[in-house]
């Protein structure tokens, strides 16, 4: 059995950076497994048991850099508890003075980047009983660490969220101009503000876009997902698809314990708003 609750960050100041906190505890016996698919930003677990990726231990608080590939956790304990914060594309870049493209395609051990002070987090939150009390305890955390951005850090968070909202429907040339800085150099800090180059995100955000559809509108054909999501034609948007989940998308929720979960619960929340 899988429980599951999200939570929309409480302070205004973290809203552009922090996207949703995710409370899961698996109940079930036997080993269990996670893919974490690719989205568009980085993503920091917390656990209170065990996991595993390819037979190799990982601590009990990692954070999963932007990335275009599955990675696939295990775990073997009867019950296990996870609490996620899921920062927005650029996020993560608010909090930590590094490159964030360093961390693209990895795991890292949040306790070398923050030292005790995140162990210490960790163990509060597991602690706490409700999650509004954990969702409070890591906003103090991350409120003490917020750098506000600059100007030039403005213009590319915005041209983010415009890249993440339009996903290639629009010029990406005539995008570009809206930032006033040359190519290269919006290349540059685009990369290091989000950890990977602008098509690569392109490609991330239309497959977040495609992967929602198939969990919340299961009504809609796959053709119409596919165009919804940016993608250029059938063939493209099954090739894509598969490339970044491992499965096509005729089969993604079939083949996905916890988002055909997902789905069933958006099943039962339109009927009952019907």
């Amino acid at each position: 059995m899988i429980e599951y609750k999200e939570h929309k960050p409480i302070k205004p100041k973290l809203r552009p950076f922090i996207e949703s906190y995710m409370r899961l505890t698996w109940n079930e016996k036997g080993e269990k497994a996670k893919a974490i698919l690719p989205r568009p930003g980085v993503s920091m677990i917390f656990t209170d048991k065990k996991i595993w990726i390819k037979d190799k231990s990982l601590p009990d608080n990692i954070l999963i850099g932007i990335h275009d590939d599955v990675f696939n956790f295990k775990w073997t304990a009867d019950t296990n508890f996870c609490f996620i914060i899921k920062f927005s594309p650029y996020g993560l870049s608010r909090f930590l003075r590094m490159n964030m493209h360093q961390m693209a395609n990895q795991l890292v051990e949040s306790a070398t980047l923050w030292g005790n002070s995140i162990n210490s987090l960790h163990e509060e939150i597991m602690m706490a009983e409700k999650m509004t009390q954990q969702v409070e305890l890591v906003e103090n955390f991350f409120s003490e660490r917020m750098r506000g951005p600059t100007k030039t850090e403005e213009s590319i968070f915005q041209f983010a969220d415009v890249l993440r909202k339009e996903r290639g429907h629009s010029s990406l040339n005539d995008l570009r101009k809206s930032v006033p800085m040359s190519t290269r150099q919006l290349e540059r800090k685009f990369k290091e503000l989000t950890g990977v180059d602008i098509r690569t995100y392109i490609r991330i955000c239309r497959f977040e876009r495609a992967k929602l559809l198939l969990i919340q509108e299961r009504n809609l054909k796959l053709t119409e997902v596919g165009y919804a999501s940016g993608y250029f034609d059938q063939a493209h948007f099954s090739n894509e698809f598969k490339m970044l989940s491992k499965f096509r998308p005729k089969n993604f929720l079939g083949s996905s314990p916890f988002y055909k979960y997902l789905s069933e619960m958006e099943r039962r929340k339109n009927l009952v708003l019907e």
